[in-house]
């Protein structure tokens, strides 16, 4: 009896059947052959939504035919000749990518996609995505000369311009950005994809989206390798195109570099797509050598992230700096504990919705993104709909039996819960980048060896909550006991847990959402602690625990507590009505150094006036007893 595959080998598989058939394809002489040329054709983005794409060209404003959103280009609206077009010399690529991506390129050290772009009637190709990265430098130079022509214009300002992602720090694409040299990317492309021979810039044509264009630029192989794209004309060195190359050197001419909603406005970048045939020595192309040139970067329109955090950093993989410590930085909320928004030395920052990445919820984030991902290319690779509607959904072994529930992004994926402990177990266990070195916990960060026979160990949070809320195994933790309390939860029907919550069966804290993911999160809680942190399956002396002296503990509010350890805390509303009065003195005039040195100066020089004063009418005395002295002679002799 054949042992059926797991999810890792079925992908496995699904990508090598796509590859070898293209392989054939290509032995063949049956490539698929790119859109006509001439006219606009509507194909789907990668998540799902739709494009307006012309092939073979990067058209100007003034070639937009049958596009929606008619605007003024930027020498147009300063009323300039074409020739002030902005001028480029990019020499940097950056490619940008979320944290699973980032994972992803670190774990198998190359560049890769696994979701392809559709440039024919059947013809989906693999790319990995750069932007060119512009120096602030060549930004500056470009803003001086727009000034000058802003002059003659009074009705515009600089900020209206160079305000479009391609200029900004942010990206809307993910929080990680690898930037590297030109060449060097290029030489580490051709070396594997190439076969060692020259790559090719060819105009792949011009995508247009609602209020973006984007001008192609497709780096591949000689078109005796890769004849699809035949018909693409080479980047030429024109200088008046919007991409023009001299021998190793790149010049961009943007239409428009503003991002503004009012007027109707749309704004354009180049994007460089690296062509990853299937049939070519690797799916991908390799790191360049050295350490990975990347950055962490603020994401545009995340809705998760609660303060404005942008470090830079550099992966250093003699210390294993965690990728997942990097992404959750945007998770983060400020407190000020001092006694006014001045004193910012009690300023502390702190997680409030995930740790690290690893909780729950972030999780199982992540599990249905890499779902979508996954099933949405293979309805388009292999033409099936698989979660298309609820008559024909995904199987998800991570929800209870019969659990039904959606994932929504561009389009609604439907997913029903199965309820397999194990194979959810087998399946979120590659998210805890776990390798195959020993003492290593999380992404291969060291973890020093602990005596599990002379410990002793508190749960917290998700921990608590995961055995006590629904399974009621809190306080003393069973590993062997929790996992058959799992399984048995997983393969329960929705309907009997359902009921089972209307006879307030479970604690009062359990709601119908926890109800839904405790077949996830029990697994997640497990696979953290025992293949995670390497605990014994055995293992007895670990405690979940909730309360502390009737007080909730949690590991934000934990760390709030640990800073104010030495803060004298007290009933501010109490005191708020006896000593507002006197609270007001005390800050007026204790903590307020200004006005304190204003007071003692002021005093200071009253003393001054005073003693100078003093001096004068001493001084006076002194003459006119001087006077009365000299007048008695007089006196006498008359």
């Amino acid at each position: 009896m054949s042992k059926p595959l797991s999810s890792k080998d079925t992908r496995g598989a699904l990508l090598y059947n796509l590859c070898s058939a293209e392989s054939d394809h290509a032995a063949a002489g049956n490539i698929g052959n790119m859109f006509d040329g001439d006219k606009w054709h509507r194909t789907y983005s990668a998540k799902g939504g739709t494009e307006s794409f012309y092939p073979y060209k990067h058209l100007r404003s003034d070639g937009w035919k049958y596009v929606r959103y008619p605007r003024t280009p930027d020498y147009g609206f300063l009323q300039a000749k074409k020739k002030d077009r902005a001028r480029f010399q990019p020499t940097r690529l950056s490619h940008v990518t979320t944290f699973t991506g980032a994972r992803g390129i670190f774990s198998s050290g190359t560049f890769s996609s696994h979701t392809p772009k559709n440039i024919g009637v059947k013809v989906d190709e693999y790319f990995s995505w750069w932007s060119f990265e512009i120096a602030e430098k060549q930004k500056k130079r470009e803003r001086y000369k727009y000034k000058r022509m802003i002059k003659a214009n009074t009705s515009v300002t600089i900020r209206e311009f160079f305000n479009s992602p391609p200029f900004q720090e942010e990206s809307r694409y993910g929080n990680f950005k690898f930037t590297y040299d030109m060449e060097s990317l290029f030489e580490m492309y051709e070396n594997s994809v190439c076969g060692g021979r020259r790559a090719e810039f060819r105009v792949l044509g011009t995508f247009t989206y609602k209020l973006e264009v984007m001008h192609a630029v497709v780096v591949c192989p000689p078109l005796d390798v890769a004849p699809l794209f035949s018909r693409c004309p080479l980047v030429g060195d024109d200088i008046q195109a919007v991409v023009s190359r001299f021998g190793h050197r790149w010049r961009w001419r943007p239409d428009s570099t503003r991002y503004d909603y009012k007027p109707y406005r749309c704004w354009d970048h180049v994007s460089l797509a690296f062509y990853l045939p299937c049939y070519s020595p690797y799916p991908g192309f390799p790191l360049p050598p050295g350490y990975p040139d990347v950055n962490y970067c603020k994401e545009s329109g995340n809705l998760l992230r609660s303060i404005d955090i942008t470090p830079e950093w550099k992966f250093d993989q003699s210390t294993g700096l965690s990728l997942q410590e990097e992404a959750a930085k945007g998770l983060l909320a400020e407190f000020n504990l001092g006694c006014d928004v001045h004193h910012t030395e009690h300023v502390y920052r702190v997680y409030v919705s995930t740790f690290l990445g690893y909780g729950g919820n972030y999780a199982r984030q992540r599990y249905e993104d890499l779902i979508f991902n996954n099933i949405t290319t293979a309805n388009r690779l292999l033409e099936q709909h698989i979660g298309i509607s609820s008559e024909r959904p995904y199987l998800d072994p991570c929800l209870s039996l019969e659990t039904v529930d959606t994932i929504q992004d561009e389009q609604i994926l439907h997913l029903k819960g199965v309820g397999d402990f194990d194979e959810c177990c087998e399946r979120i266990k590659p998210f805890l980048g776990k390798g195959n070195e020993t003492n290593t916990s999380f992404s291969g960060v060291y973890q020093p060896p602990i005596d599990f026979h002379n410990s002793e160990f508190y749960g917290f949070s998700e921990f608590h909550y995961c055995t006590e809320d629904v399974l009621r195994m809190g306080s003393q933790y069973d590993g062997v006991r929790y996992a058959k309390a799992a399984k048995d939860y997983c393969a329960t029907k929705w309907t009997t847990l359902k009921e089972r919550f209307d006879l307030n069966l479970f604690s009062s804290h359990a709601d119908l959402s926890r109800l839904k993911y405790q077949c996830f999160k029990s697994a997640w809680v497990y696979e953290v602690l025992h293949s995670g942190f390497d605990f014994p399956a055995d293992y007895s002396n670990l405690k979940t625990i909730k309360l502390v002296n009737d007080k909730e503990i949690q590991w934000t509010l934990g760390a709030i507590l640990y800073k104010t350890r030495f803060l004298p805390l007290r009933d501010l509303r109490k005191d708020a009505i006896k000593t507002s009065h006197s609270s007001w003195l005390r800050v007026s005039f204790v903590y307020n150094h200004y006005l304190f040195f204003a007071c003692f100066f002021v005093v200071l020089l009253a003393i001054i006036l005073y003693v100078l004063r003093l001096r004068r009418i001493h001084k006076r005395a002194q003459q006119e007893l001087q006077w009365l002295q000299e007048a008695e002679p007089m006196t006498e002799g008359s």
